[in-house]
């Protein structure tokens, strides 16, 4: 498992994601650590369900079947409607 979750140049996208939800499961633990091999629809997920942990209001939990682009979209919604979440 990764131990600095900072970006770099040179990660690919599933590795961005993976350290993304690295931070969010440290943040919200219900999301769910990420596991090497998650593709990024997975990673993606979990990403959203920490997001959406914070924020009802924003009523966006992902559901199976999400796309990437509607989990992004989802996580997204959260950000902007819950900016301190």
């Amino acid at each position: 498992m990764f131990s600095d979750t900072s970006p770099t140049l040179t990660d690919s996208e599933n590795t961005l994601f993976f350290k993304w939800a690295q931070l969010v499961n440290t943040a919200e633990p219900l999301a769910g650590a990420p596991i090497m091999g998650d593709s990024d629809n997975q990673l993606l997920q979990k990403i959203c369900r920490g997001y959406s942990a914070n924020c009802p209001a924003a009523d966006a939990a992902p559901k199976a079947g999400d796309s990437d682009e509607i989990l992004l979209a989802k996580i997204l919604k959260c950000t902007f409607v819950c900016p301190a979440a």
